[in-house]
């Protein structure tokens, strides 16, 4: 299961977590590869990035902030099935 950010943790904290919990050395590393994945992964399937469209400051429809939390999810999965296999998130 995905950690979440608990009430009154950081969010460094909560990326210091996530870290861990994919295989990262530290949260740099984490966050270097995350929103690259999120650009391959959406590019593969032939649909535009809506967890990026929230990064870029977009505000979504109902619909499609439901569809950015299924992305976040598939792709924080995804990344740590990468680092876990000793893989790298493609460039």
């Amino acid at each position: 299961m995905i950690p979440r950010q608990r009430p009154g943790q950081s969010f460094e904290a909560h990326q210091d977590e996530m870290a861990a919990w994919m295989g990262y050395p530290d949260r740099d590393a984490l966050n270097a590869a995350h929103d690259r994945l999120h650009a391959s992964f959406c590019k593969w399937l032939g649909v535009e990035s809506r967890s990026l469209r929230i990064g870029r400051g977009e505000r979504l429809s109902g619909p499609e902030a439901h569809l950015a939390g299924l992305e976040e999810e598939a792709v924080l999965m995804t990344q740590r099935f990468i680092c876990q296999a000793g893989l790298q998130v493609p460039k």
